[in-house]
């Protein structure tokens, strides 16, 4: 596992270098620690900080407001679950309520296996089809408390994914 974060870690300082001079290198770069550590270590904020001049306030600003960035690591898949107006109306509610007892976790939370993160979605852009679920780049459209756990169990661990 240590090899594995060293290799993630020198991954990272090779695409700092790569991109540290561009403009929009703070995003760039918070994005590529969330695909690498599937979180923003203090750490890395700390060498963003230092090769980029911008103070930890600065990035820790940036972090909080976009959704996509964390502090905590996220499991290996991240549900976005739509609990905006229209979706709310298609019976949300419930659907929430079966996920979180599934996972036995709440919003902003991983499960012990680190293999969901279950987060809430003001809207997904999906309001004609029902209550919609995002999990990492796949939308799930007309997801009910009825097949909700049909769906996440295509994204489980199998024992040989490990």
């Amino acid at each position: 596992m240590e090899n594995l974060k060293q290799k993630n870690f020198d991954l990272f300082t090779a695409y700092l270098e790569k991109y540290k001079k561009q403009k929009d290198a703070l995003g760039l770069l918070l994005h590529k620690s969330m695909d690498l550590f599937s979180h923003i270590p203090q750490e890395i904020q700390l060498i963003i900080s230092k090769e980029l001049d911008v103070s930890m306030a600065h990035i820790s600003g940036v972090i909080s407001f976009y959704s996509y960035f964390s502090f905590e690591k996220w499991g290996k898949n991240v549900i976005d679950l739509c609990t905006g107006t229209s979706c709310y109306v298609c019976d949300s509610k419930n659907v929430v309520k079966k996920v979180k007892e599934y996972l036995k976790i709440d919003f902003e939370e991983t499960t012990k296996d680190d293999n969901f993160t279950l987060l809430s979605a003001k809207c997904l852009g999906n309001c004609v089809s029902g209550v919609s679920m995002r999990i990492n780049d796949d939308l799930h459209e007309n997801v009910t408390k009825d097949n909700v756990i049909e769906i996440l169990r295509k994204y489980e661990v199998k024992p040989y994914d490990s």
